[in-house]
């Protein structure tokens, strides 16, 4: 039994486990789901005089106090447990471990989740600060809409129930969301809900999502066309002799050339064509071009 729970380090690769107990693997998405069920239980043994729950929820006029634990520990706080909360654990779990073994590994998991908790409370503190209607936040609920949304971005394509592809059923989440705010007039909850998926579209870009939409703002691309006047104004301004590149310059590496080949066959027949160790390895190729 005790070897059963017994904790162990895990590996050292993108996609490998933070540690291990027993036979689970416990990377970021697993981590978030574990923390939200000692919450849970938390919440059914806390004494009704002093709630624990409630020191966490993020309540902007107590943030604006100077109680700032608040702006990150609201996902994992919980002043009430239904069904739909447990529903939203598995939606999280489901569709944020996708994305965490298959896109992001799980450093760059572990940094979209804290850019989405942060943005997402930050938004909430600002707007309360500058309108003169306010709301809490507490549960993965609007965590969940943002990972879920970042999953079908990643694969607008893929199949849900009916064989309805997951870009439709996108719209229809967000649609049913805006509409019954619009309806009950909580005009600070669908601010903080338009703005808060403009935001995190943001952080997503910045660890590696969203790269299949242009449109979306990139601080690497705008540091790159930075680099890239610095160049011209330096060669517009030099007085030496003129080199001409031409295509004597050195081959891809051989990780480039196996990252080509392995993009190559996601673009031929999707992502689901790769095995799991394709994936893993993409994962890792990825990571060492980038210098991480």
């Amino acid at each position: 039994m005790s070897r059963r729970f017994r904790a162990a380090p895990g590996g050292r690769g993108p996609t490998d486990p933070w540690f291990r107990l027993g036979s689970l693997d416990v990377n970021t998405t697993m981590l978030v789901v574990l923390l939200s069920v000692a919450a849970f239980v938390v919440f059914a043994v806390e004494p009704v005089t002093k709630p624990i729950m409630w020191s966490l929820v993020l309540d902007p006029e107590a943030v604006l106090r100077g109680q700032l634990w608040r702006v990150v520990t609201w996902p994992v706080a919980y002043p009430s447990i239904s069904f739909w909360s447990v529903l939203t654990l598995f939606f999280f779990w489901y569709f944020g471990n996708d994305l965490e073994v298959n896109d992001l590994g799980r450093s760059r998991m572990l940094r979209f989740l804290i850019g989405v908790t942060l943005v997402l409370g930050l938004l909430n503190v600002a707007l309360a600060a500058l309108l003169p209607i306010t709301g809490l936040l507490f549960g993965l609920d609007e965590v969940q809409i943002i990972v879920l949304l970042a999953w079908i971005a990643e694969h607008p394509h893929r199949r849900f129930m009916f064989n309805v592809p997951a870009w439709m059923f996108g719209v229809v989440i967000v649609g049913i969301q805006v509409l019954s705010l619009l309806g009950y007039r909580m005009w600070f909850e669908l601010l903080n809900l338009l703005l808060g998926i403009v935001l995190c579209s943001l952080v997503a870009r910045s660890v590696g999502l969203l790269t299949a939409y242009s449109w979306v703002p990139s601080a690497t691309r705008r540091t790159s066309r930075r680099q890239g006047r610095g160049r011209q104004s330096g060669r517009a301004t030099s007085s030496g002799p003129t080199v001409v590149v031409g295509p004597w310059g050195p081959p891809p590496s051989k990780h480039q050339a196996r990252m080509d080949a392995l993009l190559d066959k996601i673009h031929e027949s999707g992502t689901e064509s790769l095995s799991d160790a394709e994936r893993r390895e993409l994962l890792e190729l990825r990571d060492r071009l980038r210098g991480n």
